[in-house]
Order: structure tokens, then sequence, then C-alpha cells
């Protein structure tokens, strides 16, 4: 057994669904345990592609998902992240192991 002295081990388990349209949204506010990723995961039925990225994003400028596809990103907080898509009503799942 391996002990890692100094570093916070996390306590839980944190999911839930962004809904995106055609102006950027803003993650939750969810901590992300140190060292870790949120995994994000583009609904297979949405119609359109959702891009990823800082409070700059914009369609065509940022990380893009396709429908049915995913990413892992590590960020300190999900609120980090803003989506944006071409269409209303397209869904990003997410999540992450918290502190």
């Amino acid at each position: 057994m391996a002990i890692t002295m100094g570093t916070k081990q996390p306590t839980g388990f944190k999911a839930g669904k962004i809904t995106v349209g055609t102006s950027k949204v803003q993650g939750p506010n969810v901590p992300v345990a140190t060292g870790e990723a949120v995994i994000l995961s583009s609904a297979p039925n949405n119609t359109k592609n959702i891009w990823i990225g800082d409070s700059g994003v914009a369609i065509n400028n940022g990380f893009e998902l396709v429908p049915g596809s995913g990413v892992a990103i590590k960020v300190d907080n999900v609120n980090r992240l803003w989506f944006i898509s071409e269409a209303s009503g397209q869904v990003v799942y997410y999540a992450c192991e918290v502190p």
C-alpha cells in the first residue's frame, strides 16, 4: 500500500447536465479535485456541435465536440469552462471527482 503525504484525496463525485444554445453559457460552480479532470460528453442526440473554451469561446473558436463525443479537461472548477452551439437545446454532460 502506497502512502501519499500532503495529497488531499477526492471526497466525492459530481455529475450533471448543461443545456447549451446560441449564446455562450458558463459551466456550474463545481470544484474539481486537485489533479483530476472534468469529463465532458456531448449528448448523442444533439443535432449540432458544441464548442468549449474560456469566456471568449465562440462558434468555430474553441474545442469542438461533435454529437456523441467526449473529452477530459483538467480545470479546478467546471465554471472555468464556457459552452456555445449553433442551435438551442444542445446538451453536454459533465462528471468529476470533487475535493
